[in-house]
């Protein structure tokens, strides 16, 4: 029998979700939430039914983690920008004069700087980097 991520299995009287597999050695992985066991043989388990909402949630759940994550560094960099405003950092000959103005696109943080007569945006990353260089 052949199992895939998202199918329901009975194992030792207990439903669990199938999050791992390998056909090849007929081992598998299951969870039901609470409980997680691996290297449960093919032959040990039933198949029940499957639901594809498991996987659905997974995705959607480390989404917003992500995204949340996401925020927060944009905002540390957004306040290090803040506090970096005024200074004058060199790198690689160039001199940049950081006017403490950022700007978002979608997920991009940019850091205005004055590079002599001219303004320049740069990723704050990118700046950033550049501290440590």
């Amino acid at each position: 029998m052949s199992f895939e991520f998202g199918d329901v299995v009975m194992f030792m009287g207990k439903a669990y979700f199938v999050i791992d597999f390998d056909d090849d050695i007929n081992l598998m992985t299951v969870t039901n939430g609470v409980e997680t066991t691996s290297e449960i043989d093919y032959e040990d388990v039933v198949k029940i039914g499957h639901d594809d909402s498991l996987e659905q949630n997974i995705l959607d759940r480390l989404k917003v983690v992500v995204d949340n994550h996401d925020n927060t560094l944009q905002n540390n960099q957004a306040q290090l920008i803040g506090r970096l405003k005024d200074v004058c950092l060199s790198s690689d000959g160039v001199d940049y004069y950081i006017t403490g103005k950022t700007k978002v696109d979608g997920k991009y943080l940019y850091c205005q700087v004055d590079i002599g007569s001219d303004y320049e945006w740069i990723l704050a990353e990118e700046l950033i980097n550049k501290l440590f260089k």
